[in-house]
């Protein structure tokens, strides 16, 4: 059966949100609930009373051992709004079910009759937004999989700004969206290979917010003058990751690298945090920052014990504030002494900006800047021609 392993509780788990919003002992019903993983947990760690629905026979054997109550059935017949027209149910589960049916907005209407009048309906939905898709779409590349984003079996898809048309025609109204992310090229599109792309498309990408969002988790509620939409989780932009290099004695090679998490702290800013040890044999380290992009460098700042390291940048215009590096493969060398003692700690960081606006500006004042150097040493240049030209007046006199 598809999504049946054990459900993690951790946090940015679609099941543990889920789980988090709902009080002890209520009455719940869950759709979709395959072979029991969530309605287990539903009892045993929140003493819930649970009825489930779930069209798959073995399945749904399996998970009626953990439930008060279900059904075995298509949710799309209606046969359980006819069977349990007379409850009244806190909570209502569709647990990455509603992308698989024909008519959603159809069974949360039908829902909303069997829903307590402060009750919720909890849904979880996939983000046909995430940043693996969009780099697919300019691939010119569609891909279904057996599972995730682009599972086979999904007919409906939504994106952050269509939640809302889930409610459509219903009587129900979003109050609350959470996030499950996962980084650009960690989905199942990508599964075992490489994510490649150009430059300047990274760079854009790192500028969406909400684009390495891979579910959402919608909280419903009837509506009601009091349900005012959006409280939504905080804003998430992606991190950039730095790749780091070491020079054993042999050059740089793939087989010496790790890569850095580079946190975003402004707007197309980012600053990656160096934390080494000396190793015997290590003659130098090396950073490099976003392919096929311009990249400037505010700071760069690296240590080995109290010794600060030279730093060699390859392809790179610079001032007073920063260094511009405008190679296909920009990236920062740091060399080590040979007579620093192995073991010691060498620490630093790096603050760099790839968004095009500021790096425009920069490169716009930097060449001001140049032009009233030109200019200065020109007039200076004028000016002792002025005064050569004086003096031999005043000698021929």
């Amino acid at each position: 059966m598809k999504y049946d392993d054990p459900i993690i509780e951790q946090d940015n788990e679609v099941h543990t949100m889920i789980m988090d919003m709902i009080r002890p002992g209520s009455k719940v019903l869950e759709f979709g609930a395959a072979a029991g993983r969530m309605t287990r947990l539903l009892r045993d760690n929140l003493h819930c009373r649970v009825t489930i629905v779930e069209i798959e026979e073995t399945a749904y054997r399996k998970a009626m051992e953990y439930a008060e109550d279900g059904l075995c059935g298509d949710i799309e017949d209606l046969v359980w709004l006819e069977q349990w027209r007379d409850r009244r149910f806190d909570y209502i589960l569709f647990v990455d079910v509603l992308e698989h049916l024909r008519q959603p907005q159809k069974i949360l209407k039908a829902v909303s009759e069997i829903l307590k009048e402060d009750g919720s309906v909890l849904l979880s939905v996939p983000n046909v937004g995430h940043n693996d898709l969009v780099v697919k779409l300019f691939d010119k590349r569609f891909d279904y999989t057996d599972i995730g984003l682009l599972d086979s079996t999904h007919l409906h898809f939504w994106a952050e700004k269509n939640l809302e048309d889930i409610c459509e025609n219903t009587d129900l109204a979003v109050t609350d969206i959470m996030y499950k992310t996962i980084p650009t090229g960690g989905s199942e599109q990508y599964a075992g290979t490489d994510i490649h792309m150009d430059g300047n498309l990274r760079k854009a990408l790192l500028e969406r917010t909400n684009g390495e969002v891979y579910q959402f988790v919608v909280c419903l509620k009837k509506k009601a003058e009091n349900n005012k939409v959006l409280n939504k989780a905080p804003e998430r932009y992606p991190d950039l990751w730095v790749k780091m290099y070491y020079d054993l004695g042999e050059g740089f090679n793939e087989e010496n690298t790790k890569f850095l998490p580079a946190k975003r702290i402004a707007c197309g800013r980012y600053r990656a945090e160096i934390s080494e040890v000396k190793k015997d044999g290590l003659t130098a380290i090396r950073l490099d920052f976003i392919e096929n992009a311009f990249c400037l460098v505010w700071k760069s700042e690296v240590v080995c014990g109290y010794d600060q390291l030279a730093s060699v940048w390859h392809g790179r215009i610079c001032d007073d504030v920063g260094v511009l590096l405008g190679t296909p493969d920009p990236y920062v060398v740091w060399k080590l002494p040979k007579e620093l003692e192995d073991g010691l700690p060498i620490q630093g960081c790096v603050e760099f900006c790839i968004r095009d606006e500021v790096i425009e500006k920069w490169m716009e004042r930097v060449i001001f800047n140049r032009q009233k150097l030109i200019q200065k040493q020109e007039n200076l240049i004028n000016k002792m021609e002025r005064d050569r030209r004086g003096r031999n007046w005043k000698r021929r006199k």
